[in-house]
Protein backbone atom coordinates (compact mmCIF):
# COMPACT_ATOMS: atom_id res chain seq x y z
CA UNK A 1 0.00 0.00 0.00
CA UNK A 2 2.79 2.46 0.94
CA UNK A 3 4.65 1.47 -1.90
CA UNK A 4 1.37 2.12 -4.29
CA UNK A 5 0.98 5.48 -3.01
CA UNK A 6 4.75 6.59 -3.18
CA UNK A 7 4.40 6.12 -6.97
CA UNK A 8 1.14 8.09 -7.10
CA UNK A 9 3.11 10.84 -5.29
CA UNK A 10 5.49 10.51 -8.04
CA UNK A 11 2.69 10.59 -10.94
CA UNK A 12 1.25 13.53 -8.96
CA UNK A 13 4.78 15.64 -9.02
CA UNK A 14 5.35 15.05 -12.45
CA UNK A 15 1.75 16.57 -13.23
CA UNK A 16 2.15 19.32 -11.49
CA UNK A 17 5.60 19.93 -11.36
CA UNK A 18 8.60 20.33 -14.19
CA UNK A 19 11.51 22.27 -12.85
CA UNK A 20 13.32 24.73 -15.39
CA UNK A 21 16.76 23.82 -13.57
CA UNK A 22 16.23 19.71 -14.04
CA UNK A 23 19.34 19.39 -15.67
CA UNK A 24 21.35 21.25 -13.38
CA UNK A 25 19.77 18.89 -10.44
CA UNK A 26 20.31 15.63 -12.53
CA UNK A 27 23.33 13.23 -10.54
CA UNK A 28 25.57 11.52 -13.00
CA UNK A 29 24.30 8.38 -10.89
CA UNK A 30 21.24 8.94 -12.58
CA UNK A 31 20.46 6.43 -15.72
CA UNK A 32 19.04 7.71 -18.82
CA UNK A 33 15.94 6.68 -20.92
CA UNK A 34 16.60 8.12 -24.49
CA UNK A 35 13.60 9.99 -25.28
CA UNK A 36 13.47 9.87 -29.38
CA UNK A 37 11.68 12.71 -31.49
CA UNK A 38 7.39 12.68 -32.21
CA UNK A 39 7.48 10.83 -35.52
CA UNK A 40 4.54 13.24 -37.40
CA UNK A 41 5.20 16.11 -39.98
CA UNK A 42 5.77 19.57 -38.93
CA UNK A 43 1.97 20.09 -38.56
CA UNK A 44 0.80 17.70 -36.28
CA UNK A 45 3.84 17.57 -33.98
CA UNK A 46 3.07 21.30 -33.73
CA UNK A 47 0.03 19.64 -32.19
CA UNK A 48 1.06 16.89 -30.44
CA UNK A 49 4.34 18.13 -29.13
CA UNK A 50 3.72 19.91 -26.46
CA UNK A 51 1.72 16.87 -24.70
CA UNK A 52 4.70 14.58 -25.66
CA UNK A 53 6.71 16.56 -24.18
CA UNK A 54 4.65 16.67 -21.26
CA UNK A 55 5.10 12.97 -21.01
CA UNK A 56 8.69 12.68 -21.64
CA UNK A 57 9.52 15.44 -18.95
CA UNK A 58 7.63 13.24 -16.09
CA UNK A 59 10.21 10.29 -16.93
CA UNK A 60 12.52 13.03 -14.31
CA UNK A 61 10.53 12.61 -11.16
CA UNK A 62 11.42 8.58 -11.18
CA UNK A 63 14.33 8.11 -8.91
CA UNK A 64 17.91 7.62 -10.29
CA UNK A 65 16.14 8.06 -13.84
CA UNK A 66 16.30 11.27 -16.46
CA UNK A 67 14.68 11.54 -19.73
CA UNK A 68 17.69 12.42 -22.01
CA UNK A 69 16.73 13.50 -25.34
CA UNK A 70 20.45 14.13 -27.05
CA UNK A 71 20.86 10.02 -26.86
CA UNK A 72 19.62 9.83 -30.48
CA UNK A 73 20.36 6.76 -32.93
CA UNK A 74 22.86 8.14 -35.81
CA UNK A 75 21.99 9.38 -38.09
CA UNK A 76 19.04 11.62 -36.84
CA UNK A 77 16.40 10.27 -39.85
CA UNK A 78 12.96 10.54 -40.39
CA UNK A 79 10.21 7.42 -41.91
CA UNK A 80 9.92 8.59 -45.58
CA UNK A 81 6.68 9.95 -46.17
CA UNK A 82 6.74 9.04 -49.87
CA UNK A 83 6.99 5.33 -49.09
CA UNK A 84 4.78 5.07 -46.44
CA UNK A 85 1.73 6.45 -48.44
CA UNK A 86 2.92 3.98 -51.25
CA UNK A 87 3.19 1.14 -49.26
CA UNK A 88 -0.53 1.58 -47.49
CA UNK A 89 -2.28 2.73 -50.94
CA UNK A 90 -0.38 0.13 -52.95
CA UNK A 91 -1.90 -2.40 -50.45
CA UNK A 92 -5.34 -0.72 -50.35
CA UNK A 93 -5.49 -0.93 -53.97
CA UNK A 94 -4.06 -4.97 -54.67
CA UNK A 95 -6.80 -5.55 -51.80
CA UNK A 96 -9.53 -3.56 -54.67
CA UNK A 97 -8.46 -5.13 -57.06
CA UNK A 98 -8.59 -8.91 -55.74
CA UNK A 99 -12.51 -7.87 -55.36
CA UNK A 100 -12.85 -6.64 -58.40
CA UNK A 101 -10.71 -9.81 -59.52
CA UNK A 102 -13.30 -12.16 -58.15
CA UNK A 103 -16.32 -9.84 -59.48
CA UNK A 104 -14.83 -10.63 -62.68
CA UNK A 105 -14.83 -6.53 -63.41
CA UNK A 106 -11.35 -7.11 -65.45
CA UNK A 107 -10.90 -3.28 -66.54
CA UNK A 108 -11.96 -2.19 -62.69
CA UNK A 109 -8.78 -4.75 -61.38
CA UNK A 110 -7.06 -3.64 -64.36
CA UNK A 111 -6.85 0.03 -63.92
CA UNK A 112 -6.53 -0.40 -60.09
CA UNK A 113 -3.43 -2.44 -60.92
CA UNK A 114 -1.61 -0.50 -63.13
CA UNK A 115 -1.88 2.06 -60.78
CA UNK A 116 -0.73 0.25 -57.84
CA UNK A 117 2.52 -0.75 -59.80
CA UNK A 118 3.25 3.09 -61.05
CA UNK A 119 3.45 3.77 -57.22
CA UNK A 120 5.60 1.50 -56.13
CA UNK A 121 8.05 1.73 -59.37
CA UNK A 122 10.19 4.33 -57.79
CA UNK A 123 11.02 2.80 -54.63
CA UNK A 124 13.04 -0.09 -54.44
CA UNK A 125 12.07 -3.80 -53.36
CA UNK A 126 13.46 -3.44 -49.48
CA UNK A 127 11.60 -0.39 -49.00
CA UNK A 128 8.13 -2.13 -49.69
CA UNK A 129 6.38 -4.62 -47.80
CA UNK A 130 7.68 -7.87 -49.06
CA UNK A 131 6.45 -9.57 -52.15
CA UNK A 132 3.97 -6.82 -52.76
CA UNK A 133 5.80 -6.09 -56.80
CA UNK A 134 5.06 -9.82 -57.14
CA UNK A 135 1.74 -9.77 -55.81
CA UNK A 136 0.79 -6.94 -58.44
CA UNK A 137 2.39 -8.40 -61.19
CA UNK A 138 1.44 -11.87 -60.15
CA UNK A 139 -2.56 -10.38 -60.08
CA UNK A 140 -2.20 -8.22 -63.08
CA UNK A 141 -1.43 -11.49 -65.03
CA UNK A 142 -4.32 -12.92 -64.25
CA UNK A 143 -6.89 -10.10 -64.85
CA UNK A 144 -5.49 -9.47 -68.09
CA UNK A 145 -5.27 -13.10 -69.16
CA UNK A 146 -9.17 -13.44 -68.48
CA UNK A 147 -9.54 -9.89 -69.59
CA UNK A 148 -8.78 -11.46 -72.53
CA UNK A 149 -5.58 -9.35 -73.21
CA UNK A 150 -2.77 -11.82 -73.27
CA UNK A 151 0.04 -10.00 -74.48
CA UNK A 152 0.02 -7.68 -71.27
CA UNK A 153 -0.96 -10.81 -69.44
CA UNK A 154 1.96 -12.84 -70.80
CA UNK A 155 4.83 -9.71 -69.92
CA UNK A 156 3.09 -9.15 -66.80
CA UNK A 157 3.56 -13.54 -65.85
CA UNK A 158 7.34 -13.17 -66.79
CA UNK A 159 7.45 -10.22 -64.21
CA UNK A 160 6.12 -12.00 -61.77
CA UNK A 161 7.89 -15.55 -62.59
CA UNK A 162 11.11 -13.50 -62.53
CA UNK A 163 10.55 -12.11 -58.68
CA UNK A 164 9.59 -15.72 -57.59
CA UNK A 165 11.34 -18.43 -60.05
CA UNK A 166 9.76 -20.79 -57.59
CA UNK A 167 5.57 -20.20 -58.37
CA UNK A 168 3.59 -22.59 -60.20
CA UNK A 169 0.41 -21.79 -61.68
CA UNK A 170 -1.37 -25.30 -60.11
CA UNK A 171 -4.69 -26.18 -62.66
CA UNK A 172 -6.35 -26.83 -59.25
CA UNK A 173 -6.00 -23.40 -58.15
CA UNK A 174 -5.58 -20.94 -61.65
CA UNK A 175 -8.20 -20.89 -64.08
CA UNK A 176 -7.25 -22.69 -67.55
CA UNK A 177 -6.22 -20.32 -69.54
CA UNK A 178 -3.49 -18.68 -66.82
CA UNK A 179 -2.01 -22.32 -66.49
CA UNK A 180 -1.96 -22.34 -70.81
CA UNK A 181 0.15 -19.18 -70.53
CA UNK A 182 2.05 -19.93 -67.48
CA UNK A 183 3.35 -23.28 -69.47
CA UNK A 184 4.54 -21.07 -72.63
CA UNK A 185 6.13 -18.46 -70.47
CA UNK A 186 7.75 -21.80 -68.49
CA UNK A 187 9.06 -23.54 -71.78
CA UNK A 188 11.01 -20.06 -72.69
CA UNK A 189 13.54 -20.93 -70.00
CA UNK A 190 13.33 -24.83 -70.52
CA UNK A 191 16.84 -25.83 -71.06
CA UNK A 192 18.10 -22.64 -69.81
CA UNK A 193 21.09 -23.10 -66.85
CA UNK A 194 20.61 -21.05 -64.18
CA UNK A 195 23.54 -18.85 -62.68
CA UNK A 196 24.89 -19.70 -58.91
CA UNK A 197 25.32 -16.84 -56.12
CA UNK A 198 27.24 -17.38 -53.38
CA UNK A 199 26.16 -14.41 -50.65
CA UNK A 200 27.90 -13.93 -47.55
CA UNK A 201 27.08 -11.07 -44.84
CA UNK A 202 28.92 -9.45 -42.24
CA UNK A 203 25.74 -9.85 -39.42
CA UNK A 204 24.69 -13.08 -39.14
CA UNK A 205 20.41 -13.70 -39.45
CA UNK A 206 20.42 -10.89 -42.21
CA UNK A 207 17.45 -11.65 -44.76
CA UNK A 208 18.41 -12.45 -48.01
CA UNK A 209 15.89 -10.85 -50.60
CA UNK A 210 15.52 -11.42 -54.20
CA UNK A 211 13.36 -9.19 -56.08
CA UNK A 212 11.16 -8.69 -52.76
CA UNK A 213 11.05 -12.17 -51.95
CA UNK A 214 12.61 -13.86 -49.35
CA UNK A 215 14.89 -16.56 -50.45
CA UNK A 216 16.40 -17.35 -46.65
CA UNK A 217 19.20 -16.35 -43.98
CA UNK A 218 22.41 -15.33 -43.68
CA UNK A 219 24.22 -17.77 -40.89
CA UNK A 220 27.20 -16.62 -39.22
CA UNK A 221 31.05 -17.43 -41.99
CA UNK A 222 28.55 -19.70 -44.02
CA UNK A 223 27.10 -17.91 -47.10
CA UNK A 224 23.88 -18.97 -48.80
CA UNK A 225 23.68 -20.02 -51.92
CA UNK A 226 20.93 -19.03 -54.37
CA UNK A 227 20.10 -20.85 -57.99
CA UNK A 228 18.72 -17.72 -60.13
CA UNK A 229 17.70 -17.90 -64.13
CA UNK A 230 19.77 -15.67 -66.38
CA UNK A 231 18.30 -12.43 -66.30
CA UNK A 232 18.28 -8.77 -63.90
CA UNK A 233 17.78 -9.15 -60.35
CA UNK A 234 18.12 -6.83 -57.26
CA UNK A 235 19.54 -8.81 -54.61
CA UNK A 236 19.37 -7.37 -50.68
CA UNK A 237 21.01 -7.88 -47.37
CA UNK A 238 18.77 -6.69 -44.71
CA UNK A 239 18.45 -6.53 -40.68
CA UNK A 240 16.52 -4.03 -38.98
CA UNK A 241 19.17 -1.86 -37.12
CA UNK A 242 21.56 -2.02 -39.66
CA UNK A 243 22.08 -0.42 -43.01
CA UNK A 244 20.89 -2.45 -45.89
CA UNK A 245 23.01 -3.69 -49.09
CA UNK A 246 21.64 -4.38 -52.07
CA UNK A 247 23.04 -4.96 -55.74
CA UNK A 248 21.19 -5.28 -59.02
CA UNK A 249 23.09 -7.76 -61.18
CA UNK A 250 22.72 -9.38 -64.95
CA UNK A 251 23.12 -12.96 -64.72
CA UNK A 252 24.37 -15.35 -67.43
CA UNK A 253 23.63 -19.03 -67.77
CA UNK A 254 26.01 -21.05 -65.57
CA UNK A 255 27.56 -17.76 -64.41
CA UNK A 256 29.10 -18.43 -60.54
CA UNK A 257 29.05 -15.23 -58.64
CA UNK A 258 30.72 -14.64 -54.58
CA UNK A 259 28.92 -11.91 -53.31
CA UNK A 260 29.96 -9.74 -49.94
CA UNK A 261 27.41 -7.78 -48.07
CA UNK A 262 28.64 -5.25 -44.97
CA UNK A 263 26.02 -4.10 -42.94
CA UNK A 264 26.44 -1.17 -40.45
CA UNK A 265 24.75 -0.15 -37.16
CA UNK A 266 22.95 2.41 -38.41
CA UNK A 267 19.34 4.56 -38.14
CA UNK A 268 17.57 4.26 -41.15
CA UNK A 269 13.89 5.51 -43.20
CA UNK A 270 13.41 1.91 -42.59
CA UNK A 271 13.79 1.31 -38.98
CA UNK A 272 11.68 4.12 -38.71
CA UNK A 273 9.01 3.37 -40.60
CA UNK A 274 9.14 0.15 -38.49
CA UNK A 275 8.92 1.49 -34.98
CA UNK A 276 6.01 3.71 -37.15
CA UNK A 277 4.33 -0.01 -37.56
CA UNK A 278 5.18 -1.07 -33.64
CA UNK A 279 3.34 2.15 -32.81
CA UNK A 280 0.11 2.10 -34.99
CA UNK A 281 -0.15 -2.01 -34.40
CA UNK A 282 2.08 -2.98 -31.26
CA UNK A 283 0.01 -6.34 -31.07
CA UNK A 284 0.72 -7.22 -34.78
CA UNK A 285 4.59 -6.86 -34.23
CA UNK A 286 5.39 -9.28 -31.97
CA UNK A 287 7.50 -11.03 -33.80
CA UNK A 288 9.15 -8.14 -36.11
CA UNK A 289 12.61 -7.35 -35.99
CA UNK A 290 12.31 -3.81 -34.96
CA UNK A 291 12.54 -5.47 -31.09
CA UNK A 292 15.99 -6.84 -32.13
CA UNK A 293 16.91 -3.22 -33.93
CA UNK A 294 16.23 -0.95 -30.71
CA UNK A 295 18.57 -3.75 -28.54
CA UNK A 296 20.93 -2.63 -31.24
CA UNK A 297 19.92 1.11 -30.95
CA UNK A 298 19.95 1.74 -26.84
CA UNK A 299 23.35 -0.52 -26.84
CA UNK A 300 24.70 2.30 -29.37
CA UNK A 301 23.67 4.89 -27.68
CA UNK A 302 23.96 3.82 -24.09
CA UNK A 303 20.64 4.32 -22.69
CA UNK A 304 18.79 1.79 -20.43
CA UNK A 305 15.26 2.19 -22.87
CA UNK A 306 14.08 4.41 -25.21
CA UNK A 307 10.37 6.37 -25.45
CA UNK A 308 9.33 7.31 -28.34
CA UNK A 309 6.10 8.49 -29.81
CA UNK A 310 3.69 8.59 -32.88
CA UNK A 311 0.85 11.69 -33.50
CA UNK A 312 -1.58 11.47 -36.83
CA UNK A 313 -3.41 14.79 -37.23
CA UNK A 314 -6.74 12.80 -38.88
CA UNK A 315 -7.12 10.73 -36.20
CA UNK A 316 -5.62 12.71 -33.64
CA UNK A 317 -4.41 9.75 -31.54
CA UNK A 318 -1.05 9.96 -29.92
CA UNK A 319 0.78 6.42 -29.97
CA UNK A 320 3.41 6.47 -26.85
CA UNK A 321 5.87 3.25 -26.87
CA UNK A 322 8.51 3.00 -23.84
CA UNK A 323 10.69 -0.10 -24.99
CA UNK A 324 13.37 -1.56 -22.66
CA UNK A 325 16.05 -4.21 -24.06
CA UNK A 326 15.93 -8.19 -24.57
CA UNK A 327 11.75 -7.91 -25.07
CA UNK A 328 9.72 -8.18 -28.22
CA UNK A 329 7.20 -5.60 -27.56
CA UNK A 330 6.80 -2.23 -25.69
CA UNK A 331 6.74 -2.12 -22.06
CA UNK A 332 4.60 0.63 -21.92
CA UNK A 333 2.31 1.35 -24.68
CA UNK A 334 -0.98 3.87 -24.80
CA UNK A 335 -2.89 5.38 -27.85
CA UNK A 336 -3.93 8.31 -26.33
CA UNK A 337 -6.90 10.25 -28.01
CA UNK A 338 -6.55 13.82 -28.06
CA UNK A 339 -8.87 16.95 -28.13
CA UNK A 340 -11.97 17.35 -25.87
CA UNK A 341 -12.92 18.49 -22.37
CA UNK A 342 -11.08 15.48 -20.92
CA UNK A 343 -7.84 15.83 -22.90
CA UNK A 344 -6.08 16.66 -20.01
CA UNK A 345 -7.51 13.58 -17.58
CA UNK A 346 -6.15 10.73 -19.99
CA UNK A 347 -2.98 12.40 -20.47
CA UNK A 348 -2.75 12.12 -16.84
CA UNK A 349 -3.85 8.68 -16.31
CA UNK A 350 -0.62 7.84 -19.24
CA UNK A 351 1.97 9.39 -17.14
CA UNK A 352 0.58 8.18 -14.29
CA UNK A 353 1.12 4.00 -15.94
CA UNK A 354 4.55 5.29 -17.65
CA UNK A 355 6.00 6.32 -14.38
CA UNK A 356 4.66 2.63 -12.34
CA UNK A 357 5.85 0.89 -15.31
CA UNK A 358 9.83 2.60 -15.57
CA UNK A 359 10.00 2.73 -11.37
CA UNK A 360 8.73 -1.28 -11.55
CA UNK A 361 11.86 -2.00 -14.54
CA UNK A 362 14.21 -0.23 -13.11
CA UNK A 363 13.76 -0.39 -9.34
CA UNK A 364 12.80 -4.08 -9.38
CA UNK A 365 14.78 -4.83 -6.02
CA UNK A 366 12.67 -2.70 -4.09
CA UNK A 367 9.37 -3.99 -6.07
CA UNK A 368 9.98 -7.30 -4.47
CA UNK A 369 11.09 -6.61 -1.21
CA UNK A 370 7.70 -4.49 -1.15
CA UNK A 371 5.19 -6.91 -1.73
CA UNK A 372 6.65 -9.56 0.58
Amino acid sequence: MNRTLSILGLALAALTIVPADADARRKSSDEPIAVWELLANDMDRGEAGPIYREIAASLDNVPGVRGDTELRFMPDVRPSEGVVVAQTTAARWLDAAWIAYQRREWSVARALLDDAIALVEPYPHERLPEGIRYQLYLLKARTDIRGGNDFDGREALRAAMALDPSWEASPRWEPEAVVDLYQEVREETIGVPPARISILTSVPGATIMVGGIERGHAKGTQPIELLLPPGSHEITAMRPGYSSHTQTLFLTPRQTLDLEFYLEVKNTARFQEQITRALEEPQGQRRSGVWGALDLALESVASRGVLTGRYDGDTQVLQVGLFFPRRQGWAFYRAIPLGGSDEQSRVDAAIEDLLLTVDRTMHPVAEEVATR
